[in-house]
Order: structure tokens, then C-alpha cells, then sequence
């Protein structure tokens, strides 16, 4: 059962890292009006917040699967342009080192969100 909730999340991940990496133009950093980065911490923030809301799974755990397939999302982008035009993405180990941080600080912040909100619920029954 535990492997499932893990699976789960980090398909929320991929698909958060993948919905600000994935549909974005090469070279452009503006995706839907806003930064593509800023468009990854709020839906990993979402994902994050809504899976602790539901599941009460382990935090670090859920922040930690889902910050992971984000980064993972974003690294097959950057293989995937790579591939298509070798001069890509020279500087993908700042890259990624953003992104980590960003995916990872954000999804910390939306399952200690979610456990706030899950503790308050707690403590207002009894």
C-alpha cells in the first residue's frame, strides 16, 4: 500500500515538473504569461498541499516524491533538447540545481500546509 501512495506521488511530480517544462518553447522563459518556474512551485505546492489533504501520508515522504518528479521531468526535457540540438543547455547543472531547490522548498511548504491543516482538524474535535 505505502508503494502506491510513493508512486502516486511522484506522478504528481512529473506531472507538475512536466506541465511548466514540457509545453514551454525552447528558449522562452515565459509559459502561460508567467515564469515556467513560478508556474512548477505553485502546481507542486497544489499537488503537494492536496496530497497530504487527503492521503495523511508521511510528509517528508510526500515532499520528497513529489519534489523529485518534478526534477525528473524537467531532466528529460533538458535530454530531450539536448538530443534534438547538442548546443542546448550548457549550463544545466545551475539548471537543475534551481529547479531542485524551488520543487523541493515548494512541495515542503504545501505538505507542512496540508499537516497544519490535518493537526488543526485534530485538535478542534477533541
Amino acid at each position: 500500500m505505502q508503494k502506491k501512495f510513493n508512486v502516486v506521488a511522484l506522478f504528481l511530480g512529473l506531472l507538475a515538473g512536466g506541465l511548466a517544462t514540457w509545453f514551454q518553447p525552447y528558449r522562452e522563459i515565459f509559459f502561460w504569461g508567467m515564469d515556467y518556474r513560478l508556474v512548477m512551485v505553485l502546481a507542486v505546492l497544489v499537488f503537494s498541499f492536496l496530497f497530504k489533504l487527503v492521503f495523511r501520508h508521511e510528509t517528508v515522504k510526500v515532499a520528497s516524491f513529489i519534489g523529485s518528479g518534478a526534477v525528473i521531468a524537467l531532466i528529460f526535457r533538458i535530454m530531450y533538447d539536448v538530443f534534438r540540438d547538442f548546443t542546448a543547455h550548457f549550463e544545466w547543472p545551475m539548471e537543475i540545481t534551481l529547479f531542485a531547490l524551488l520543487a523541493f522548498a515548494s512541495s515542503f511548504v504545501g505538505t507542512y500546509l496540508g499537516e497544519l491543516i490535518n493537526w488543526s482538524k485534530k485538535a478542534g474535535t477533541k
